[in-house]
């Protein structure tokens, strides 16, 4: 995941669509439906959480490895006030149902943020 993923702060419909494969045989790290898969954000450099992103169980397809966060949704990380231009970093973790075990991607996810000319 060495790519960065530009958006504008305030637009509203930055879906960032994350796709789970395992490294030791190449297949997709699937889930339950019911399992939870979120997206922690912070400024990058920085420890202090600054969003918390669950997925979008609708736009997801959890048993292939799919996975969507709506960015951009009321109260979510690009229409947070404090938001300012520069770089964030994100991980995303998963909760199993069945035992509440938890397992985090190792690799983050960069975004570049810039503000709206409007």
């Amino acid at each position: 995941m060495a790519d960065v993923v530009s958006l504008v702060k305030g637009d509203t419909v930055a879906n960032l669509k994350v796709s789970l494969v395992r490294e030791d045989n190449g297949t997709a790290f699937g889930v339950a439906a019911v399992d939870s898969v979120k997206l922690y954000i912070r400024k990058k450099g920085t420890t202090a959480l600054i969003d918390t992103v669950e997925k979008d169980s609708v736009l997801s397809t959890e048993t292939e490895g799919l996975f969507v966060f709506k960015l951009g949704a009321a109260g979510k990380f690009l229409t947070i006030n404090s938001i300012t231009e520069g770089l964030y970093e994100a991980e995303v973790e998963i909760t199993f149902e069945a035992d509440t075990t938890t397992q985090t991607v190792f690799d983050t996810i960069t975004f570049r943020v810039r503000e709206a000319f409007s």
